[in-house]
């Protein structure tokens, strides 16, 4: 699957000339070279202190890296200065007067020529600017003006910017985002030193696939998908690993492609069903799968043929931009080109085939525990694709309706949710449940009840669904043994049953018992 991805990848981009064949297979013989040893957040920020320049990777196509730079610069603080790959070091001008707020975003992008000089998601710099002012934290940029330039007189242009801006902020730490194949030791690093000796570097490897690769080889799977790693590959030289390769490079191709490429779509969630299905060992006939993305004509004329509850459903899903499985139309609707969006449908896809997904459900008290099974079996067939995928906890629920800055309307959904986990508790203990849980709505609130009743059914779903993906990774469960358990023969094949809610207990107390792989979310990198 991670070829097939790669080779998709090139066919779009081309074929890489002779230069950067070389340079990229010296980055990644070093690491097929290296030794990764398991490590922490604790021991890779100790080893910071010390650092001068930390040079942090970046896949340019992949959202999670822009989001691991900015964990690692939230937790060195304030005190720090970023220099970024993405602008250029002429355009710095341009960039200061935007992140003082005197040029406005769309003025910014069309000046620097974002699209020419970049073409790159704007959202992952973005996200990454945003921080740094609310921060006050000084950002660079250190790219060159023409994409030709060999790549080692980039990094000898690379070198300088951080050696200057580092002898000019000597108190402060130097954060430098980079392309990963910049990070090999003849790359980048050896024009660092060949400028200054002095200067201690510590380099990050974001989800380098042979890493990952290697880890796998060396037995070292469990470690790698409890937690998003750290590992120390020698010489102040880490590898974090927060994504698999394969979720890397799918993002990376949907990046690259157009919206308006629907065949394509349904390739890819093709592509998703096979992976779920394979690794659980299911049969699943793709021959019927029928993926259109929102805006394509033959959406709205199959909706409109749908009873008007359900088309008033339908149509309001597509307007608040989600993605899922119509089984009364036996069509995917995709509204975003993303791995979560495209994994949603592929396992919905899936739910449909088993005979359990049969009917759209409207979000209410009376089908909230389907709702929830539906969402726990989704979360838990996505996260087998992107094993990466993080949920909340009870204890993540509690924390954030205890903080002022969540919105009432996402309070709404926390504080039904957390009543429906009270219950189950309770049930546990006295093998009863009172009574349906009901909407309280915050005073003042914008949500309604459906929303509501939607994002819970979510959040305890996506928890149930992290407890039965670490009883399957520690073999708690397994397939297809299990598959009856979790896919429907307790249910007739169907969630829509009368005696629904004693099933979903009895299956509570199984699912309580097992593991929960961490306390809260936020334990992880």
């Amino acid at each position: 699957m991670l070829k097939q991805l790669r080779q998709q990848v090139e066919s779009i981009v081309g074929v890489p000339s002779s230069e950067l064949k070389k340079y990229a297979n010296r980055y990644e013989s070093e690491l097929r070279r290296s030794q990764p040893e398991s490590s922490s957040s604790e021991h890779f920020f100790k080893a910071s202190k010390s650092s001068d320049v930390i040079l942090v990777g970046d896949f340019h196509g992949q959202a999670q890296s822009a989001r691991s730079l900015l964990r690692i610069c939230r937790r060195l603080g304030s005190e720090i200065v970023l220099i970024l790959e993405c602008i250029k070091s002429k355009d710095q001008k341009y960039l200061d007067l935007y992140l003082k707020g005197h040029l406005i975003e769309t003025d910014f992008l069309k000046v620097i020529k974002w699209k020419k000089s970049w073409d790159f998601p704007w959202e992952h710099t973005k996200l990454i600017l945003d921080w740094a002012v609310l921060n006050q934290v000084s950002v660079r940029g250190m790219n060159l003006n023409q994409k030709s330039i060999l790549l080692n007189k980039r990094d000898q242009h690379f070198a300088k910017i951080i050696t200057q801006v580092q002898a000019q902020n000597l108190n402060l730490k130097v954060i430098v985002q980079v392309g990963d194949y910049h990070l090999a030791k003849k790359h980048l690093p050896f024009q660092i030193k060949k400028i200054n000796q002095t200067l201690n570097q510590q380099i990050v490897f974001q989800s380098p696939d042979q890493i990952y690769l290697k880890i796998i080889k060396l037995n070292h799977n469990k470690l790698l998908q409890k937690t998003a790693n750290f590992f120390a590959l020698g010489n102040n030289n880490w590898a974090l690993m927060t994504v698999v390769p394969w979720i890397k490079w799918q993002e990376y191709l949907l990046s690259l492609e157009s919206n308006d490429q629907a065949d394509d779509v349904t390739d890819h969630i093709d592509r998703f069903i096979h992976f779920m299905a394979e690794e659980l060992g299911l049969n699943i006939n793709t021959q019927d799968l029928s993926i259109y993305l929102y805006n394509d004509d033959i959406v709205l004329k199959k909706i409109n043929k749908l009873e008007v509850n359900l088309r008033n459903r339908i149509k309001k899903q597509i307007q608040s931009k989600h993605s899922f499985y119509v089984p009364e139309l036996k069509i995917g609707i995709i509204s975003r080109l993303t791995v979560n969006h495209l994994s949603k449908v592929a396992a919905q896809f899936i739910l449909y085939k088993k005979n359990i997904f049969c009917k759209t459900y409207q979000p209410n008290e009376n089908n909230f525990l389907n709702l929830i099974w539906l969402e726990m079996l989704i979360y838990f067939l996505s996260k087998v694709t992107n094993p990466k995928r993080k949920t909340d906890t009870l204890a993540d629920i509690k924390n954030s309706l205890s903080d002022l800055s969540t919105a009432d309307q996402s309070k709404d959904a926390l504080k039904l949710a957390l009543r429906q986990k009270m219950t189950e508790i309770q049930y546990l203990n006295s093998h009863q449940v009172s009574k349906k849980i009901k909407f309280k709505k915050i005073k003042n609130s914008s949500s309604n009840h459906s929303s509501t009743y939607g994002a819970a059914s979510a959040i305890i779903g996506g928890l149930l669904g992290e407890k039965i993906f670490y009883a399957f990774q520690k073999k708690i469960i397994k397939f297809p043994k299990n598959e009856k358990f979790l896919f429907g023969v307790n249910f007739n094949n169907s969630l829509d049953q009368k005696n629904f809610e004693k099933i979903y207990y009895k299956a509570i107390e199984i699912i309580d018992s097992w593991p929960l792989p961490f306390k809260s979310k936020y334990d992880q990198f």
